[in-house]
């Protein structure tokens, strides 16, 4: 069971960490998620707990007060605080100009309107048993300011750090909203027929059949079959910026918006089930996962805190008390080590990058379900490739159909159309259509049975009839086949022989070439004929490729290539499922695959894009890149202005600067990922 708080204004990584480690301490609460992309509080628990939700609330506005807890997790957008920094900057300014008793005054004035919610944020903390916090840190450094008499620096170190704080936050919500408006709205409510009338009902209530009416500007929340012409804005879902027709029978996949006039719809899938509904969930458990280096810093963070503290009293009380230096400089120094402390670099940009990132993926129709795969998607080496549908279109054309001696041409289109109607494979959609087009009549057929990966049978006229591969043959017929193609065979031997062709798609080898160019090992996975594997895998300039592959052959395979490196697969139907699930990074593709590849897949193309490929190499290859950026300048600085403070080289102001300029820096820096562009 889930307790979920929603939550507005919560960006602050280190208290997300204090909220989720207080209220996992709760008796029966077995685990807690913060998600500051969706502003959300999620405990998970066992047992009932009584008035769960109201502890949650209790306790996330007792570590950090100024969030509030909210009905509904909209984002709102904070405006720049410009006023206030006008304001802070001015009122500085005039502090350094004036007298020095007046600067004393207006010092002390400042620091305690400015500092209010510092220290109250502070004596929090310590109600907590958080000893080492920002806020108490700030408060040590500027009370030393006070003690040497520097009651501008006092002022400077709270203000700036106040003005930190705010531009920090506008930061950090402008690029919440840009990844919650990826994840989408939360409009829950649709426009359902009912006869003559139209009424708005909430969409879970919504049953698979229904007819409802989306007007000009509303969002399809729901998948369904046009049963009007309708225009639909599709980027949101599938990255794709032309709008796209549909025509009456058409299926539609929820998610784009109705730039035309007003659409009917028929639902075929309930809202938990629709593409809308998975690919947000999928967004939202992605901004709750954690890549490696993200871990690595947060637990990094735990032990930097502390020993900074440990080096201030080390440099606060060797050189007085063993060496008898002067306390008011070494005093100077340790307050330098102290503004320095705190980890806000690392702690929101990190995060940031890998949120960013995700979003980013999501507005080029690809849906990456935790920022572990952008990290680890550079380092794999083997791709593993389905044919149909991946590679390929999917849109068969029958090239030839031979009959063999003693059959007549109309009989075998009657009998491949009576079996391949009761199949939604797409070959049989395929043979159905063409096998119509020849004015073949279907008769009943009994005891039908399809087997995946290899073909179907049925009992026509008292007859057992066979539709399959030249292995489905050899297993059902107990004998060898020098046959290729789809056969349709019976005990008396093959009847028929038909070739069919799959178009490879037009941006495959230019995705092959690419990846072959980074120096990764392409190899396709197919479950058809050994001659239209070679042919397709020529034309694609695959080297390796196995053919006549069940699922679970499949699936051996992967694990084969995965004692030699790390393995990507690609595929989109229900026989790719295992393999997905299986390899260290699966992919599935969205419009042509199928629920439980989608569901088994770690990486979702919702545009069936190859070239979207391309986009997760540049993605993986740019967020790492300023995620070791951002570790090297936060560190870097860190590291540069401690060691110069011990030896009396810098000061406050730098100390300042390393601390809060560094943070908006790194924040601004991860925010760059959100705009990046589709092609390289």
């Amino acid at each position: 069971m889930e307790a979920k708080v929603k939550v507005s204004g919560l960006n602050c990584v280190s208290c997300s960490k204090k909220i989720e480690k207080a209220l996992f301490s709760i008796s029966g609460v077995t685990h807690v998620v913060v998600s500051m992309p969706t502003q959300e509080v999620i405990a998970t628990y066992v047992d009932d707990i009584p008035k769960l939700k109201e502890r949650m609330g209790k306790i996330i506005r007792s570590i950090e007060p100024d969030v509030k807890i909210v009905e509904s997790a909209t984002l709102f957008k904070e405006k720049f605080p410009l006023f206030y920094l006008l304001t802070v900057v001015l009122f500085f300014i005039v502090v350094l100009l004036v007298p020095k008793n007046i600067q004393i005054t207006l010092s002390i004035i400042g620091y305690v309107i400015i500092g209010r919610r510092v220290f109250y944020k502070a004596f929090l903390g310590l109600k907590n048993r958080d000893y080492f916090n920002e806020n108490s840190l700030m408060i040590l450094a500027t009370v030393g300011a006070f003690y040497l008499k520097d009651f501008p620096e006092a002022l400077g170190v709270m203000l700036f750090y106040s003005l930190g704080e705010k531009l920090q936050g506008f930061t950090f919500n402008r690029s919440q909203n840009a990844i919650s408006e990826l994840i989408g709205s939360e409009e829950k409510r649709v426009k359902l027929i009912r006869g003559e009338k139209i009424e708005e009902v909430e969409v879970e209530t919504v049953e698979i059949g229904a007819h409802i009416s989306i007007h000009k500007g509303d969002k399809l929340i729901l998948d369904g079959i046009a049963l009007t012409r309708a225009a639909f804005d599709m980027s949101p879902i599938t990255g794709e910026s032309l709008p796209v027709i549909y025509e009456v029978g058409d299926k539609i996949i929820s998610g784009g918006l109705n730039i035309g006039e007003s659409a009917e719809i028929e639902v075929t899938h309930r809202f938990e089930d629709s593409t809308c509904s998975k690919i947000q969930t999928a967004l939202k458990i992605a901004t709750q996962g954690k890549a490696k280096t993200e871990n690595y810093m947060t637990k990094l963070s735990k032990v930097y805190t502390p020993l900074v503290v440990v080096m201030v009293i080390l440099v606060l009380l060797v050189p007085t008390l063993l060496f008898h230096q002067p306390f008011s400089v070494w005093i100077g120094r340790a307050m330098i080590l102290l503004i320095v402390s705190c980890p806000c670099a690392l702690l929101l940009s990190i995060p940031l990058s890998f949120c960013a990132s995700l979003g980013f993926a999501s507005k080029c129709g690809i849906v990456i379900k935790s920022g572990e795969y952008v990290e680890s998607f550079r380092k794999m080496e083997h791709f593993l490739f389905d044919k149909t549908g991946t590679l390929t279109t999917g849109k068969f054309q029958v090239e030839s159909i031979d009959v063999a001696k003693g059959y007549e041409i109309q009989e075998m289109y009657t009998l491949i159309l009576s079996l391949e109607s009761l199949s939604g494979h797409p070959i049989a959609k395929t043979l159905v259509k063409t096998m119509k087009a020849h004015d073949a009549l279907t008769k009943k057929v009994e005891n039908f049975q399809e087997i995946s990966g290899k073909g179907l049978f049925g009992t026509i006229e008292g007859k057992c009839w066979y539709i399959g591969t030249e292995r489905f043959y050899k297993e059902e017929m107990k004998s060898e086949c020098e046959s290729r193609g789809i056969l349709l065979f019976s005990s008396e031997g093959v009847a028929c022989t038909i070739t069919l062709s799959d178009e490879v798609k037009r941006e495959a080898k230019e995705v092959v070439e690419h990846l072959q160019r980074e120096g990764k090992e392409i190899v396709m996975l197919t479950g058809d004929s050994f001659e239209n594997g070679e042919k397709t895998s020529q034309k694609l300039g695959i080297k390796t490729f196995l053919s006549g592959l069940l699922p679970t052959e499949k699936n051996s395979k992967v694990k084969e290539y995965q004692k030699k490196s790390k393995v990507l697969f690609v595929g989109e139907g229900i026989n790719d499922a295992l393999a997905i699930k299986s390899a260290d990074i699966g992919i599935a593709m969205g419009k042509l695959g199928s629920g439980l590849a989608i569901e088994s897949a770690d990486i979702v193309i919702a545009n069936d894009d190859l070239k979207s490929i391309e986009v997760l190499s540049k993605i993986s290859n740019e967020t790492m890149k300023i995620v070791w950026q951002n570790i090297s300048v936060a560190l870097g600085i860190k590291i540069i202005i401690i060691v110069l403070g011990v030896l009396g080289y810098s000061n406050i102001w730098e100390a300042i600067f390393a601390d809060v300029g560094v943070a908006i820096i790194t924040v601004l820096n991860a925010t760059r990922l959100l705009y990046m562009r589709r092609n390289a």
